[in-house]
């Protein structure tokens, strides 16, 4: 009712009840502060912004707080010294709000005394700067970010790191790379994940040092990061080739899917040889390289080892039947996959290729559906004990 006739007399007086808002907005009733500050927002000049400002001096934590995010939330370039004020308040919810709404105003001019906010790692104070960062626009932002990387806690640095891959910099690697080896495992887990998103051609040597003296949980993180520096690297999988014939043994499957992710000729010849010369632990990681190619390029390969190796088939053919999705020509891809079910007895294969013909849409696709499922429920009767 209160706030009805409150929103009745902004209307009848034009916006000019100032003093009637204030109060409203400085007083205990939480709901009608709430729809006090939205009247004044439609309303706000700078006269009666200096109001508001000094309205901030005496109110009460709860409703500085109201005020502190309508003016964040308008991006009153005039309260921006006031707002930056509260950033270090002693009350939460104040200096949370100030947080917010410095950044909304401020925007890329606001950035270095929000990162300084970030030395004292508050849990919380930590989210709101990391929020508020994801929104500042501007080149500068990931910069400073990383700059700062190094000087604050823990929980601090895992907030810039992802701040800084959002923006996908990759003038940031130098300043990222360091964390990898953190003692503090929540830090170094995210700047591995975040170093995909901050590497160029220029870093991949570094990285490819970095993949052959991992341990064996940080070797995803730095595949994906080499696969990405390789992306603008004409010779990219020359020299990750030269890297991987000069590794032990042993860690030579890392490689196979970083060339996978870099596709091409040469790539797949080089995990084609793997498969031909090396080990089974070397022919495994060949065929999931070769299953998770980037484009349906390895198909032919990842056939021609389901039918002369028994014991890859059944992995060799998941990886030919999910690349078979990227073929757009139904008749093509229906070829494909009467290809892989001639060659599986699995179930779960079978499904998936069933699965996919049917999406074929052809009359052709249609009769081989029909037939293969009949084929394959008469083979799980004749297997039932």
């Amino acid at each position: 009712m209160r706030t009805a006739a409150l929103s009745l007399l902004n209307e009848v007086e034009s916006g000019n009840s100032l003093n009637r808002l204030l109060a409203a907005a400085t007083g205990a009733d939480d709901a009608y502060r709430v729809a006090a500050l939205k009247l004044a927002a439609k309303n706000l000049t700078p006269a009666n912004t200096a109001a508001w400002l000094k309205a901030l001096n005496t109110a009460s934590p709860a409703a500085k707080a109201d005020i502190i995010d309508m003016l964040g939330d308008n991006k009153v370039a005039a309260a921006l010294p006031a707002v930056q004020r509260f950033i270090n308040d002693k009350n939460a919810d104040v200096r949370l709000a100030a947080i917010t709404a410095t950044g909304r105003i401020g925007g890329a001019a606001a950035v270095t005394p929000l990162l300084e906010v970030l030395s004292k790692g508050n849990e919380a104070d930590v989210k709101a700067v990391q929020s508020v960062l994801t929104t500042i626009k501007g080149d500068e932002i990931a910069a400073q970010s990383a700059a700062a990387l190094a000087g604050v806690p823990a929980n601090a640095q895992v907030a810039l790191l992802d701040v800084i891959a959002g923006r996908k910099a990759d003038g940031a690697f130098a300043q990222v790379l360091p964390l990898t080896k953190s003692n503090n495992e929540t830090v170094r887990k995210a700047a591995f994940a975040s170093l995909k998103d901050v590497v160029s051609p220029a870093n991949l040597a570094t990285l490819l040092q970095l993949l052959n003296s991992a341990g064996g949980q940080d070797v995803k993180s730095i595949q994906d990061a080499v696969i990405a520096a390789s992306a603008g690297s004409g010779d990219a999988a020359n020299t990750v080739i030269a890297a991987m014939k000069s590794a032990a043994p042993e860690k030579r499957g890392r490689y196979f899917t970083v060339l996978g992710g870099i596709g091409g000729v040469s790539s797949l010849a080089m995990v084609k040889e793997a498969f031909d010369k090396g080990d089974a632990e070397q022919k495994k990681a060949a065929v999931a390289a070769l299953s998770a190619w980037k484009d349906a390029s390895a198909m032919q390969a990842l056939l021609d080892i389901a039918r002369k190796d028994a014991g890859s088939r059944t992995e060799a053919l998941k990886g030919y039947v999910r690349l078979a999705k990227v073929e757009t020509r139904a008749e093509q891809r229906l070829l494909m996959l009467v290809n892989a079910a001639q060659l599986t007895n699995d179930a779960g294969l079978k499904k998936s290729i069933l699965q996919q013909v049917e999406q074929c849409k052809t009359f052709p696709a249609l009769v081989f559906a029909g037939q293969y499922r009949t084929i394959t429920m008469y083979s799980r009767k004749r297997h039932k004990p």
